[in-house]
């Protein structure tokens, strides 16, 4: 070789080789020995079997073949370990070289390109399309905003297939007491996620942080923190949970929640996954702000703006449902009519701004007296309108007193002045009094207009 096509080789980034006709390496490059952490006494006169590339001998041999056979050029692409032990994409090409004088075949030569970044990007971009059609499946959620779990639960899913040495994972959100709930898992037990109640900070990437983060991060060694209650939680499929990439959720900057991807593995998060969890979240973001407006939008249409319970259209419609339930169930149920006294009074004394005071406070102390399950709702001016799901007249009407007792031992305090707060009822049970809503609603309506009659005339 002449001095200065050796010079060209040499100063090649690539690693180039030449191989004789029977395999053997007769002459590398400086990139070549560099890149398998060799030296001339390690690789010439030996066959690719022989040296650190063997896990790929059978790719080089059959691409020899092919040249032998005037197949042309050979272009393909292996995996090899460069001397690191970093597992790299490797685009090979060989031809073959003639014998200028002789015009006979003396080997095969090659040049060897690093494509891992190539490769790898081409991966990641598969995965974002991958996201970007998920993000298109999650907007066709909007259409219906009730199946928020249903779609966190398909984000969660598809976010752990995307991310290679993603394991297990779950979606907490934050609910109205403060507290993380766990809507959606996946890989963990259901005796572990149905219960689940945890503090924000808490959490593990609090305990790790020190703080609810506001990116994206990595918390490592999970199974080494002393700060973690029950280790036993995260020991899943007989292997511990060692690390997990916590993506956290804020809407119009507010802690909304977490969706966490773990893994068993102890390193198993890179910076590619980061983005593609970054990207993710910037779907989910969107997505559930979306979800938040819509459904503050229709609280608005369906609450009262003064009083913030349900107004009439809506309770109508909870009524009507709760009187198809009663049917179909064939449990009881009780509709009540109230209406607060002397009202026109306290507008006229102590103006309007009062009275709106009143009919809040008065929803409020209704509310408070009651289950989670009745469903209270403003009927019109001062008169109020509950159901009370499986329940018997006879019950409501001494849970009724009960209320006006406790409730007229209180006095009102607005502006410094003490106003008392009364009001008449009326009940109807179903199915004994009536099998709709407009015949339950006017008993209980003629019910409470005697009851106000008879409190006029005893006071």
């Amino acid at each position: 070789m002449k001095i200065k096509e050796y010079a060209i080789l040499e100063s090649l980034p690539s690693p180039v080789f030449f191989k004789d006709m029977e395999g053997r390496f007769q002459y590398c490059n400086k990139a070549f020995y560099e890149f398998l952490g060799a030296d001339e006494t390690e690789i010439i006169g030996k066959k690719a079997d022989e040296i650190e590339i063997a896990s790929v001998a059978s790719s080089f041999r059959k691409a020899d073949e092919a040249l032998l056979r005037g197949e042309g050029v050979q272009v393909y692409e292996a995996k090899v370990a460069n001397h690191k032990g970093e597992l790299r994409d490797l685009q090979i090409t060989k031809d073959l070289v003639c014998c200028d004088e002789m015009g006979g075949l003396i080997g095969i030569a090659g040049v060897i390109v690093d494509i891992t970044e190539r490769v790898n990007f081409a991966k990641k971009m598969k995965e974002l399309n991958q996201i970007k059609d998920i993000a298109i499946q999650i907007n066709q959620r909007l259409l219906n905003p009730d199946e928020e779990i249903d779609t966190l639960g398909m984000l969660l899913e598809k976010s752990i297939e995307s991310i290679p040495e993603a394991r297990f994972g779950a979606i907490l959100i934050i609910n109205e007491n403060g507290l993380l709930e766990m809507p959606k898992s996946k890989g963990y037990p259901k005796e572990m996620t149905k219960d689940f109640k945890l503090k924000p900070e808490d959490s593990l990437v609090c305990k790790s942080k020190g703080r609810i983060p506001k990116e994206i991060c990595v918390v490592r060694d999970i199974d080494k923190m002393k700060a973690v209650e029950s280790p036993e939680l995260l020991v899943l499929d007989g292997d511990s949970v060692k690390t997990s990439l916590v993506s956290p959720i804020w809407l119009d900057g507010e802690f909304y929640g977490f969706i966490n991807i773990d893994s068993t593995k102890r390193n198993a998060f890179d910076d590619e996954d980061m983005k593609i969890m970054e990207y993710m979240r910037g779907h989910i973001q969107t997505v559930l702000l979306d979800m938040k407006r819509y459904n503050e939008k229709l609280m608005l249409m369906r609450t009262d703006y003064v009083t913030g319970i349900f107004n009439r259209r809506y309770f109508e419609d909870l009524a009507k449902k709760s009187i198809e339930f009663s049917k179909n169930s064939g449990q009881k149920a009780c509709f009540a009519i109230m209406d607060i006294d002397k009202m026109k009074l306290i507008n006229d004394k102590y103006g309007h701004v009062a009275g709106d005071f009143i009919l809040k406070s008065f929803a409020q102390r209704i509310v408070s007296s009651t289950r989670g399950c009745d469903i209270m709702g403003r009927y019109g001016g001062d008169e109020f309108a509950i159901i009370f799901p499986g329940s018997e007249k006879e019950t409501i009407f001494r849970k009724m007193e009960n209320i006006r007792i406790e409730m007229g031992k209180k006095l009102v305090e607005f502006e410094g002045f003490m106003i008392p707060l009364e009001f008449s009822y009326g009940i109807s049970e179903y199915p004994a009094e009536g099998n709709s809503y407009c015949e339950l609603i006017k008993i209980a309506d003629d019910m409470m207009y005697r009851d106000k009659k008879e409190r006029k005339k005893s006071q």
